[in-house]
């Protein structure tokens, strides 16, 4: 699942939202019985891992443009 996918989708399914949840959770067998639980028990999850992803990635694009910024320093 990509991100312009859940983006895109401000609802996601609960599907949608494990399959999310599984690629950030690795190694899989952290994941729990994903029958036992109910999308209102799995959106604030789902809610608070894809922000902390997107933290992650802003996090990312930050170093990537100190680093680029530094090498245009004489």
């Amino acid at each position: 699942m990509f991100k312009s996918e859940i983006i895109s989708n401000p609802c996601p399914s609960l599907n949608e939202m494990w399959k999310f949840i599984d690629n950030i959770m690795c190694p899989n067998y952290l994941v729990p019985d994903t029958s036992i639980f109910t999308y209102d028990q799995v959106f604030p999850v789902y809610s608070k891992l894809y922000e902390i992803d997107n933290i992650f990635n802003d996090f990312a694009q930050i170093s990537i443009l100190k680093k680029d910024l530094t090498s245009l320093k004489p």
